[in-house]
């Protein structure tokens, strides 16, 4: 069984759904099954014929899946993962009960155990494959969908809104879409003149209302190379960080971005409470800025990546460094500048109005390795 690519015409608040009337080059069955292979033909085209704006019963992300296994928390996609393909960051299933109130009832399962489908708005699909990583305490179980070239060209050529559906044929009494999201790539912001240079990308999440500090943190770090600010606003309660940020950005466009990572109407706790589900953050960053970066860090506001001599900038240090070798990531050794308490602080160190570059000039004596 083939699944056709569909468009949509719209007449006068009527829909219709075009079907080819022959199998064009290229057009692959998809499904594992007779059985399999007809679910998604209905399905696709049940989704095919959907307008946008439709309302319908199915979870929008961030969501629990309609069948109860998957909490995602959101989709983004890439051309760095598997040539072009949307992600979705998944809370990893081990936690998703300890997450969600307990007045939501769940059945998480691992997502290698599903049979898993992008549908997307034409009707077009593509299987679903899963990457769970489980260290320490960073736990996220992430899915990806290579894009059609419908999708592909939604999204990059005519920066459009693409409408993605995922679809379970694990469970055979429903023949509807588990969830949907609604994805787009920001705009870029490398400058045409100096597409030559490395691109800096930098991604912070300001836990606890720590939105004073991060203008200060921005211009170092614009000082030592980055040029790029990815800030998840995750518990800025009075629009404290949107004011600074927006003040910022009018002297500054197109330095920062605000990704909305706030999931009180869900009602989600993270396992660990010194953290707003950072580990998707990360991954979520990675993915929706990795097409437009040569390199991207996630940093804490407290945290300062500072070049020694004789490098300037960290551009300076890893072309030194690596030069074109080919490298997956930087691990940076910390070292802590001050003490967790506050009431040791010098008379120095309490003054808020000096920068915190100033105000803590004294490290501790060794290095901290474990990290």
């Amino acid at each position: 069984m083939i699944i056709y690519n569909r468009s949509l015409i719209s007449n006068n608040n009527s829909i219709k759904v075009n079907l080819p009337s022959f199998p064009p080059v290229g057009w692959q069955p998809v499904g594992h099954n007779y059985e399999e292979q007809s679910r998604l033909r209905d399905m696709s085209i049940v989704a095919a014929a959907w307008p946008e704006t439709a309302e319908d019963n199915i979870p929008t992300v961030p969501c629990l899946s309609a069948d109860g296994h998957l909490l995602v928390l959101s989709v983004a996609a890439s051309r760095v993962r598997y040539g072009t393909s949307v992600t979705f960051m998944i809370v990893y299933p081990t936690d998703v009960k300890r997450v969600l109130p307990k007045t939501i009832p769940s059945d998480p399962i691992f997502p290698n155990k599903l049979s898993l489908w992008c549908i997307f708005s034409d009707g077009s699909v593509t299987p679903a494959y899963d990457y769970d990583q489980n260290y320490g305490n960073d736990r996220v179980s992430l899915l990806d969908c290579p894009l059609t070239s419908f999708a592909s060209e939604e999204l990059w050529k005519y920066k459009r809104t693409l409408r993605v559906y995922l679809a379970s044929t694990t469970n055979k009494d429903r023949n509807i879409p588990i969830l949907k999201a609604f994805v787009n790539v920001p705009k870029s912001s490398v400058n045409s003149k100096n597409t030559s240079q490395e691109f800096f990308v930098m991604c912070t999440s300001p836990l606890h209302n720590k939105a004073d500090y991060i203008i200060q943190w921005i211009e170092f770090h614009r000082l030592v190379g980055f040029q790029k600010f990815v800030i998840y606003n995750t518990t800025d309660t009075n629009n404290h960080l949107l004011s600074i940020v927006n003040i910022y950005s009018k002297r500054n466009p197109g330095v920062v971005d605000i990704v909305q990572w706030n999931f009180s109407h869900l009602g989600l706790a993270d396992v660990l409470s010194t953290r707003y589900f950072q580990v998707e953050a990360l991954h979520d960053c990675l993915i929706r800025y990795g097409d437009q970066s040569h390199w991207l860090g996630m940093l804490d506001l407290d945290e300062y990546i500072v070049p020694l001599l004789p490098y300037k900038t960290i551009a300076d240090y890893v072309h030194d460094t690596y030069g074109r070798r080919i490298i997956g990531s930087i691990n940076l050794w910390s070292q802590f500048f001050c003490t967790k308490y506050s009431d040791s602080y010098t008379s120095v160190e309490n003054n808020t109005n000096h920068l915190t570059i100033e105000r803590f000039t004294y490290r501790a004596k060794d290095l901290f390795k474990s990290g």
